[in-house]
């Protein structure tokens, strides 16, 4: 997909603005809060995407962020809207048509091992004594199993795989984000059911990783903490459980 800047594609542009200079992909984001994915991540865990451009204005979200500022200023050719839509057409082909769905849980889990140095942050500045060992160990387990299933995923596409083995491989994937919500909810809020990603009940446009870890030190209940450590250690592997599933589907008679 060529780049509005006319500097090459939108893929080069990505690793230069993130400062990458081989061929990986730069490093998964979160996807923010308060926005129109809220129903199917935060309440279902359903998997969700989001891309697009962005630059300094000043604009969004204000009474001049309309079709006139854009249409002057903005994006006048609106080259950069037809990129997006371009880019996500290319997405909606690629997941239609791939015999297995193209998540990538190997870079997930890589994504949430990040996340716990925050943790640990917050709980050494309390003096807890509480640890994210546990947690740790669950995540590092989903990356190794994600690997796996990487390997043999790839494997398996080099020839045909059956439709009964398609349809089993993507149903246990389907059910990997689904295994890190938990059907109660945050204890603050129940509507919110994902465990890995949630809008900060203190500001509906920030992210906040791991909700219900980060909601219990927030309010200084160690004891909270700890349990909600586990429980997420828990469903890690739960997730990864289902991925093993997946694995195995592939080779299934």
């Amino acid at each position: 997909m060529p780049d509005p800047s006319g500097r090459g594609s939108v893929f080069d542009e990505w690793q230069h603005a993130a400062a990458i200079v081989d061929t990986t992909s730069p490093a998964m984001t979160d996807p923010g809060g308060g926005s129109d994915f809220a129903g199917f991540y935060n309440h279902l865990g359903i998997p969700i995407a989001d891309w697009g451009f962005s630059g300094e204005s000043g604009m969004y979200h204000s009474q001049y962020d309309d079709f006139a500022w854009m249409s002057r200023f903005g994006d006048p050719s609106f080259a950069y809207h037809a990129t997006a839509a371009g880019i996500g057409a290319a997405m909606v082909l690629r997941l239609a048509n791939a015999d297995v769905v193209p998540y990538d849980y190997l870079e997930f889990a890589r994504t949430m091992q990040r996340y716990v140095p925050g943790v640990d942050r917050q709980i050494a500045g309390r003096g807890w004594t509480t640890s994210t060992a546990a947690l740790r160990t669950a995540i590092t387990r989903m990356e190794r199993e994600a690997a796996n299933f990487v390997a043999a995923r790839d494997s398996a596409l080099a020839h045909t795989l059956s439709a009964p083995r398609r349809h089993a491989v993507n149903a246990a994937l389907r059910q990997v984000e689904r295994a890190l919500t938990r059907p109660t909810g945050l204890r603050t809020r129940p509507w919110y059911r994902n465990l890995i990603y949630v809008a900060d009940e203190n500001n509906g446009y920030a992210n906040m990783p791991f909700p219900s870890v980060n909601e219990a030190i927030r309010d200084d209940d160690e004891a909270l903490a700890e349990r909600e450590l586990s429980e997420l250690a828990q469903r890690f592997d739960a997730a990864t459980r289902a991925l093993t599933q997946a694995r195995t589907s592939l080779t299934a008679p």
